[in-house]
């Protein structure tokens, strides 16, 4: 073996720790649709519940694909899967109160707040309960699962949810 071969080696093998190192330390930058759609998730499973709890499963239907539809649009879909930092706590409040108020349904202040409060407090319980960042994974596949059942009915939006599965494998992996 020559020691320009051995030095090619090295610097491959260095290059290839490098490269890892890098890959690894940008992984944050595909953090975003993962607390998106976790956030999203909790939303949907508050405004589900609370729909229940006074009576008005007749407009559930019509909620749940307005909410669900809005945040799922093909065009924040693929703004959201491109490689980004997380956004601030106050832009996260603001798109999702936009988000919740994209149906039939309204809430005052004092209710909204509660809701961003909730779904803050869950996602964080979520993140500190897993043990490897796949798990969180997991809890947003888990939230998809639950919306898809939630709008079966409904191709366009079905559609949307199947694209983001798709953007989640290809991120996962």
């Amino acid at each position: 073996m020559s020691l320009t071969h051995i030095k090619v080696r090295s610097q491959n093998s260095f290059h290839l720790d490098v490269t890892r190192e890098i890959a690894s330390l940008e992984g944050h930058l595909f953090a975003l649709p993962i607390i998106f759609i976790n956030f999203g998730g909790e939303m949907i499973y508050v405004i589900e519940h609370r729909l229940r709890a006074q009576k008005l499963e007749d407009r559930m239907d019509k909620v749940m694909q307005d909410v669900i539809g809005t945040i799922f649009r093909p065009r924040i879909v693929d703004e959201l899967f491109k490689p980004q930092h997380l956004l601030s706590e106050s832009s996260m409040r603001t798109l999702f109160q936009k988000l919740a108020h994209a149906s039939i349904m309204s809430l005052n202040q004092e209710s909204m707040d509660k809701l961003l409060d909730l779904m803050t407090m869950t996602v964080k319980y979520q993140i500190f309960a897993c043990k490897y960042p796949t798990e969180l994974i997991y809890c947003a596949l888990n939230h998809l699962d639950y919306m898809r059942n939630l709008v079966q009915h409904s191709e366009t939006i079905s559609n949307s949810l199947r694209k983001v599965y798709h953007h989640i494998e290809r991120v996962r992996f």
